[in-house]
């Protein structure tokens, strides 16, 4: 048997490459649906590598305004 690569996963998925890419490397940009038929077709078809386990976002950023009455904080 061949090795998988990921342009035949890629067939097999129903997506290309480069989404074969975004989804194993965890870099986001792909809807989850699209995710899970990529995860599950290299899962049946034994693609040897380390697989994410679910969809995750990619980012998640949480910001603290400071009410600070110092020249810098005020404006213009």
């Amino acid at each position: 048997m061949k090795k998988l690569t990921i342009g035949r996963l890629a067939q097999l998925a129903g997506v290309g490459v480069a989404t074969v890419d975004r989804v194993l490397n965890e870099r986001g940009g792909v809807a989850p649906e699209t995710a899970r038929k990529v995860l599950l077709a290299a899962r049946e078809h034994g693609f040897n590598r380390v697989l994410p386990e679910a969809y995750q976002h990619p980012w998640r950023i949480e910001v603290i305004l400071s009410a600070n009455g110092s020249f810098f904080f005020q404006k213009a």
